[in-house]
């Protein structure tokens, strides 16, 4: 695969589709997120940068540009703030523009220049500078206060607005932007942990890549060896934890869930991948998903803004051949491991957190990931708050008391199997995965010893947490029923030995003592809304059982059809 010329087909595609959504005052469909209101430096691009585009010149796409401008510039205000809008249309107070839109902004300014009005231009360098230079005083105030900003956390935020200083600096010829930029840049690049991640309360993975398209730029542009060191790590890092569809996995994620509204992965895609084999791998899942998608998800412009800088960075020459890794990896330092063998991906990460403290993050409770190429994700779905249903195992100990966040992570993996030990309340418990042949493979939940003076003392019930397709059918026997709104509440009775949906199919073991259970609808917690609530499309479904001293485990198998 070409990268540059798969990007450059993509970005071409997706204009047409941009400029079908534009409004006349410039904004695009109705999606009111902020970060969907300025791809503008990719449309201007492709207007004067991009090889043999279509778009090149295209008085078309130069309209929609300054009408992008025009309307980005009138919704901020003479204090040089402007109000930000989450999903749902949530307003989250006035801001001043920075990092992203305003890198995106300036960079477009300084393509365009001659290109555009003469008052526009003028108008819009005033109020870029400005806004700069009060950013640029800011954070001198916050790196004065605390001149480790990275210690605990590299949030992207404050790693995207020193980029947009540090090319501010250049751009417009202000050697201090530029080095106050480089020098908390340079701090963050120092903050990656050893695997390759950037901490925000622990390991992510959508927002590691926010973080890394930050670093790769700021790599390749200044050629600090440092800088391109950490994207050549934070590149092992993707390409390990990315389904083969380039999609992430939520399961090593303290922040983001899994949604199946994304239709395409990231399009945070950092440019300095394509010079390392790890990276390379992980940019031709990406890229070929990507090209294949026949819709564009308004809510990607956030990240189509950015792609014109990765065409524009990406390296020429790439290896063709990659040698395959094992079908088992494991990182002890996260307590994960990964399986990728014969169609299959699987996750077991233990990563241990504190419980939850507000803001974005979550609770690490649901530490299992089950991924086929026919039918995509089967298992898992990410972590959720306040909801011990979304944990793999709930423990109530003696005095009655929950434990359903684990402690004391051990990852252990050979050949296609991997085991996760872990405490709950001071009880060892256990999750192993095995990957059988190309359509099957099987998941065990088990206690390491359960004796009856253990189980006097312990009640455990486990869960695996389905991430099934809301509004499509799943089948038990003879039954056949849609995931909708309406509850659903199976025992032995109504299953039988499983149930099959989207091409696969769940082996449930009969119980002896207690049937399992499976339940319908759970909703995670969405800490992406003020109310916290989240839609159908990501309910979960559960299959719940009791563990007990004379039935220790539970074995599930799954099976994908014909």
């Amino acid at each position: 695969m070409n990268f540059k010329i798969s990007l450059a087909e993509y970005i071409n595609k997706k204009i047409v589709d941009l400029l079908a959504m534009q409004n006349p005052d410039g904004t695009f469909g109705n999606y009111l997120l902020s970060n969907a209101q300025y791809p503008f430096h990719t449309m201007a691009f492709a207007l004067k940068k991009l090889p043999a585009s279509p778009w090149h010149n295209s008085e078309q796409l130069k309209s929609a540009t300054i009408k992008a401008l025009k309307y980005f510039y009138s919704i901020i205000d003479d204090e040089g703030k402007t109000e930000f809008y989450g999903h749902s249309g949530s307003k989250w107070g006035k801001y001043i523009p920075g990092g992203w839109r305003m890198f995106c902004w300036q960079e477009t300014l300084k393509l365009l220049g001659d290109d555009l009005p003469e008052d526009l231009f003028f108008n819009h360098k005033k109020k870029i500078l400005e806004i700069l230079n009060i950013h640029y005083v800011e954070m001198q105030k916050q790196m004065a206060a605390d001149p480790e900003p990275f210690k605990k956390h590299a949030h992207n935020l404050l790693i995207w607005k020193a980029l947009m200083l540090y090319r501010a600096g250049i751009l417009w010829q202000n050697s201090e932007w530029e080095k106050l930029g480089a020098d908390i840049l340079d701090k963050a690049v120092k903050a990656q942990q050893g695997d390759g991640w950037w901490s925000e309360g622990g390991p992510i993975v959508g927002y590691n890549l926010v973080t890394a398209l930050a670093i790769s730029l700021y790599a390749e542009w200044s050629r600090e060896p440092m800088a391109m060191k950490a994207t050549e790590k934070a590149a092992h890092y993707h390409e390990i934890f990315s389904y083969p569809d380039g999609f992430p996995v939520e399961t090593i994620d303290g922040r983001q869930r899994f949604s199946h509204s994304h239709i395409i992965p990231s399009l945070f895609i950092p440019p300095s991948f394509s010079r390392f084999p790890k990276g390379q791998v992980y940019l031709k899942q990406v890229l070929s998903n990507i090209n294949q998608a026949h819709i564009f998800d308004i809510g990607a412009i956030h990240g189509f803004s950015f792609l014109s800088f990765t065409y524009e960075n990406l390296a020429e020459n790439v290896a063709e051949d990659i040698t395959a890794d094992k079908p088992v990896q494991i990182l002890p330092a996260l307590k994960s491991a990964v399986i990728k063998s014969e169609g299959w991906y699987s996750a077991l990460c233990g990563y241990e957190n504190q419980p939850h403290a507000g803001g974005f993050h979550l609770e690490r409770q649901n530490l299992l990931s089950v991924w086929h190429e026919k039918t995509g994700l089967i298992i898992g779905g990410g972590h959720s708050n306040y909801q011990p249903e979304f944990s793999n195992f709930n423990v109530f100990d003696h005095r009655g008391i929950l434990h359903y966040l684990h402690s004391n992570p051990k990852i252990q993996a050979q050949e296609n199997e991997m085991k996760l030990t872990m405490t709950y309340g001071g009880l060892s418990a256990y999750i192993l995965v095995r990957a059988e042949d190309a359509r099957h493979i099987t998941i065990r939940y088990g206690i390491e010893s359960f004796a009856e003076e253990v189980f006097a003392a312990y009640a455990v019930r486990t869960n695996l947490i389905l991430a099934v397709c809301p509004g499509s059918i799943i089948t038990t026997g003879e039954n056949r029923v849609e995931l909708n709104e309406k509850s659903i509440l199976w025992t032995e009775e109504d299953f039988g030995n499983g149930i099959e949906h989207n091409h696969w199919k769940l082996l449930i073991p009969q119980r002896k003592i207690e049937s399992a259970m499976i339940k319908w609808p759970f909703y995670p917690y969405n800490s992406y809304r003020q109310d916290r609530k989240s839609e159908l499309a990501s309910a979960a479904l559960i299959v719940t059982a009791q563990l007990f001293p004379d039935e220790p485990f539970i074995e599930y198998r799954i099976e994908i059809l014909p």
